[in-house]
């Protein structure tokens, strides 16, 4: 054998040891690991430093230690994803450059404890290859990882903006507003995916919102909550009440700022108008993909009587909740009674 390692260690980059719950078991989430590894290849008598290959380099896993092999449900990932490294509230230090340094991403959807070591491969030079691994007695570099069950982000948690966005007075006659509520992500998370489901969805050209009624049939005024759709930022008046054309001023334009930290709703009032069809019980939900890769999913509910919307997680049962079943479109008139 005319090959050496004199070094193989791995380590848990941003905690710089070998024990870490930096994880969230979520199947998305990762956790960086370093593999610092010095080969030597033997030369006239005398073994000197060599760069690993790169088919050495792409050798290098993060297995089980007792099977020396990636256990079902997790993986060993050479590249970074989209979501972030370090775990929620905690600040992610910057790590020392170490020599001879390759990196893997450790991601798995079982929190349990487990003992990683590092894998490679390394090729002799007179034929054949050659497996080590860091849990061998003359490295003795062991991880124990215990990944963290994944977070539900809480309702109470986020703080809310309600910023009023129309108030006017069409021909002189019953004012209309609509305010757009603000429901910040903590710990500076942000939304990697976003979706949002009601069966009551008024769909047009300049945006789309998911409405639930909070005023019965004939109740004056006519009170809606509504669920953005992510990313929308144009909308015209009627796209806040049903979608409805009869809508005083209904193609009025109203730009509703868009960001990746907050969700958003909107609450839209019309006095002396209410509608002449009752409304259905109905949930309409809003399911997010956080940075870290954990799932929250919420409920966007109004209070019955007032025009006040309210976000509660979504296994939460609201109280007085109104949602229609059909669907609106730009060319639906829904029946409208205005005093």
């Amino acid at each position: 054998m005319t090959i050496n390692v004199t070094v193989f260690e791995t380590y848990f980059v941003h905690n710089s040891g070998s024990i870490s719950d930096w994880l969230y078991a979520n199947e998305r989430h990762q956790i960086q690991v370093g593999v610092n590894i010095t080969k030597q290849v033997q030369v006239d008598g005398f073994f000197e430093d060599v760069p690993l290959t790169d088919e050495e380099i792409a050798s290098i896993t993060i297995v089980d230690k007792n099977t020396l092999e990636v256990p079902e449900g997790w993986h060993s990932d050479s590249e970074k994803n989209e979501y972030s490294i370090g775990v929620r509230g905690a600040a992610l230090d910057i790590p020392a450059s170490r020599l001879e340094t390759h990196y893997r991403y450790v991601r798995t959807n079982e929190p349990l404890t487990k003992e990683l070591v590092a894998r490679v491969t390394l090729s002799d030079p007179d034929g054949g290859d050659i497996t080590y691994q860091t849990g061998d007695i003359q490295f003795n570099s062991i991880l124990t990882l215990t990944p963290r069950e994944p977070y539900v982000i809480d309702s109470n948690e986020m703080p809310l903006d309600v910023q009023q966005v129309y108030n006017e007075v069409p021909n002189g006659d019953d004012p209309i507003t609509v305010d757009i509520y603000r429901w910040t992500l903590p710990d500076n998370l942000e939304m990697f995916e976003v979706s949002v489901e009601c069966d009551n969805v008024c769909t047009t050209d300049h945006g789309i919102v998911y409405g639930v009624d909070l005023s019965a049939e004939d109740q004056d005024p006519l009170r809606q909550v509504g669920a953005l759709e992510p990313g929308d930022t144009n909308f015209i008046l009627s796209d806040f009440f049903r979608c409805d054309p009869n809508i005083p001023n209904d193609d009025d334009v109203i730009e509703v700022l868009n960001n990746t930290y907050s969700i958003r709703a909107s609450v839209g009032v019309i006095n002396g108008t209410w509608w002449t069809d009752s409304p259905s019980l109905d949930q309409c939900f809003v399911m997010l993909t956080d940075n870290f890769g954990c799932d929250s999913r919420f409920q966007i509910v109004g209070q019955e009587n007032a025009s006040v919307a309210e976000i509660i997680n979504a296994n939460t049962k609201a109280k007085g909740q109104f949602c229609r079943n059909n669907t609106c479109t730009q060319t639906h008139s829904c029946t409208l009674e205005t005093v």
